[in-house]
């Protein structure tokens, strides 16, 4: 719910220029599976705020990058990297997912027969 724009635009939209291209080198280097690492990464950053404001609240405080600007870039990758996700577990759990995905739908579709 928090993250679509993060997806979409690799955080090019979010992050400062620096973070940025920092993100984008370990993105090059690792794979997307540091899109996930980068997501868990911010929100680990403002877990305090997060878990005292409301939903709608965090959809507004999420998008204040300005936050992140008082953290060198060093910290941002070293923040990024305190998470162990591969690319086989995010694709692990994509399968899984799918899985799921399609025997909700086959549920739903027996239902309406």
């Amino acid at each position: 719910m928090y993250t679509p724009s993060w997806f979409l635009t690799l955080f090019s939209k979010s992050l400062s220029n620096s973070k940025f291209y920092r993100f984008f080198e370990c993105f090059l280097v690792e794979g997307y599976s540091v899109i996930f690492k980068t997501c868990l990464a911010l929100m680990q950053l403002k877990e305090k705020q997060f878990v005292a404001n409301s939903m709608e609240e965090n959809l507004m405080f999420i998008n204040d990058m300005s936050f992140y600007d008082m953290i060198s870039d060093d910290e941002f990758v070293d923040s990024i990297f305190s998470f162990d996700i591969t690319t086989q577990d995010v694709t692990s759990i994509e399968k899984e997912y799918t899985l799921y995905y399609h025997k909700k739908l086959d549920c739903l579709h027996m239902e309406y027969r």
